[in-house]
């Protein structure tokens, strides 16, 4: 499947339909319907990326030749097809996450918007939020439709879900409910296999509308991928304004949406803006390397080749040229590893490594795009980095999950004045980051938190109790033991980077603002992890934010509590020293309280 291109020989209908066509020919599994194919200019892609490269990524190199779908698309004229190479790959090998829409999402999938984010939530949860009988009645016909769109029953689910909006012999409906308008949204826009005599992208737009609407104020993400979608609906009806508008609305409640951004660019080619598009683009990219490849690919952008090809080839050159001085210290600090550490000395992936930032400090000035923003992407992750992704028994991804490595070591513990010397005898990993929202939804079908609006926000309103049964999931769904909370030696060595003051920046709290969520530039209210400065270990959110729970139980008047360490975004500086410590029962859940996670 090639990507939609409005005015082509073939409407929105017919392009879906002629998709079934070439699957029915190409082959006789099913599978091939989540694979998306594309002609990239042979100049165009030497300047994106190498076979090497496309290899890593999964992305499959084949022989140039026009099928009649492309033909049809009129994207590719077949008498230039030699000067064009074949790319393709399957939505689900090239990444995990195409659950959040990132950037190999294809809306003849358009399906997977149906079954994302609160969409998810269960039943018993929908009912918990119903403040009315009719709310009830309304929440049990849009499950009865879920199940009937997962059969494949879409006109059975269309006429459950206009229950649920308008009711029944019993119930007078509830039509302020966006879950319901989206799912009829994403039947009305039709997807790959879906009944064609259904879709209707005028009422698919109004229904996405509809769903943003009454999504906005307790579901921001939710809201901002329905505006998308009714962008992409405006797009297939030739309503480009509109379509610009809708996707728009995205960015605003979402700015680092990425295919927000690359539709937004599309339309804008479409419309002959390519000037404004460009810079868009650039932005889509930054989030996400595939965009470029993505671009190259899609009929609106190959209008202008020539003209995105000098803009790739400029951001070629401009990545290139960021790069060269943070390679020679990310080399220093490889250097310096391996002068401390025998196993690091002698591991052939840091060998690897050395080897692949010299073969790009002596040649990288003539590498293709995706091969330059690799080696940005694997400084960025963290050279003491790692990600943990957990599956489910189908093979669809949970969670991930990143890690900082943590040498071992030894360090004094404690306010100064109360300190005793502790030895952290083995290297272990401690989170990158604290426990998202998203992260927890994802494992436990919920969302506890008091302060919500963003994915990204950190989990809390937990308890210590609520953190064990967060990790014994996760346990049980990596089948492996490997997962738990931080010892206080743990936390507060790793918080300290090999510091000895207060704070690992200092004894003066004056830049603690770089790093910190606290009563002086919170608002009294959680933030999105990461948004500051790491410490030296590159560890976020480690003072402020929220408290995190520690493992370690301890004794107080013949009362047993649980340590917290870091403080939130409601104590003042000197209760986020390194060595300060709060302690709450562990059935007790708050607002102010999170955590984040070990891994040996």
């Amino acid at each position: 499947m090639s990507y939609y291109v409005y005015g082509s020989s073939l409407s929105w209908n017919d392009y879906l339909q002629a998709k079934n066509f070439v699957d029915d020919i190409l082959s006789s599994s099913h599978e091939a319907g989540h694979r998306v194919s594309m002609e990239i200019s042979h100049q165009t892609r030497e300047i994106i990326a190498s076979n090497e490269a496309l290899s890593r990524e999964n992305i499959r190199m084949m022989e140039a030749s026009t099928d009649r779908l492309e033909r049809d698309l009129g994207q590719i004229d077949s008498t230039l097809s030699a000067g064009f190479d074949r790319l393709s790959y399957d939505m689900q090998e090239i990444s995990a996450g195409i659950s959040e829409l990132n950037s190999t999402f294809h809306w003849g999938f358009g399906q997977l918007i149906a079954g994302i984010g609160h969409m998810n939530d269960a039943l018993s949860e929908l009912i918990k939020i119903a403040k009315t009988p009719v709310q009830t009645v309304a929440f049990n016909h849009f499950e009865i439709a879920r199940d009937a769109f997962r059969k494949g029953l879409l006109q059975e689910s269309l006429e459950e879900l206009d229950k649920a909006i308008k009711g029944d012999h019993t119930s007078s409906g509830y039509k302020l409910e966006w879950r319901f308008h989206q799912m009829v949204g994403t039947i009305r826009l039709g997807f790959a296999d879906c009944d064609l005599s259904l879709i209707d992208l005028a009422q698919a737009e109004q229904s996405f509308l509809l769903t943003a609407r009454y999504a906005k104020t307790d579901y921001p993400e939710d809201a901002a991928r329905a505006f998308l979608a009714a962008g992409w609906a405006a797009y297939c009806q030739g309503k480009m304004k509109e379509a610009l508008s809708h996707t728009e609305q995205t960015l605003l409640l979402h700015p680092k949406f990425g295919e927000a951004l690359f539709q937004a660019a599309k339309v804008r080619m479409a419309l002959g803006e390519a000037d404004k598009a460009l810079p868009v683009l650039a932005k889509a990219i930054e989030l996400d390397r595939f965009f470029a490849l993505k671009a190259a690919g899609d009929g609106d952008f190959q209008k202008y080749d020539e003209q995105l090809r000098e803009f790739l080839d400029a951001l070629r050159q401009e990545k290139y040229q960021q790069l060269v001085p943070r390679v020679y210290q990310a080399l220093e600090k490889i250097k310096l590893v391996r002068e401390h550490s025998l196993r690091a000395k002698h591991n052939p992936n840091v060998q690897r490594l050395v080897q692949r930032f010299e073969a790009f400090l002596a040649d990288g000035a003539k590498w293709p795009l995706l091969n330059i923003l690799a080696i940005v992407h694997t400084i960025e992750r963290g050279l003491d980095a790692k990600r943990d992704d957990i599956y489910d028994g189908v093979g669809k991804l949970i969670i991930s999950i990143d890690f900082c490595q943590i040498p071992a070591g030894e360090f004094m513990m404690g306010v100064k004045g109360k300190q005793q010397r502790v030895t952290i005898s083995k290297e272990f990993y401690l989170g990158k980051f604290l426990v998202t929202q998203a992260q927890w939804q994802a494992v436990m079908g919920n969302n506890p938190s008091h302060f919500k609006g963003d994915p990204n926000l950190p989990v809390e309103s937990v308890s210590w109790n609520d953190c064990q049964a967060f990790i014994k999931k996760l346990n049980e769904l990596a089948g492996t033991p490997a997962y738990r909370l931080p010892t206080e030696e743990e936390w507060e060595y790793a918080c300290r980077a090999g510091s000895k003051t207060d704070y690992s920046l200092g004894d003066s709290s004056s830049r603690l603002r770089e790093y910190a969520w606290y009563d002086e530039n919170s608002g009294r209210k959680t933030h999105p992890v990461g948004q500051l400065r790491p410490n030296a270990w590159g560890l976020y959110d480690m003072y402020g934010n929220v408290w995190e729970w520690m493992h370690n139980k301890y004794y107080e008047d013949m009362t047993a509590y649980r340590a917290m360490r870091g403080g939130s975004y409601e104590n003042d500086n000197f209760e986020l020293r390194c060595g300060e410590r709060w302690e709450n029962h562990a059935v007790y859940p708050w607002s102010l309280v999170g955590f984040r996670m070990v891994c040996p």
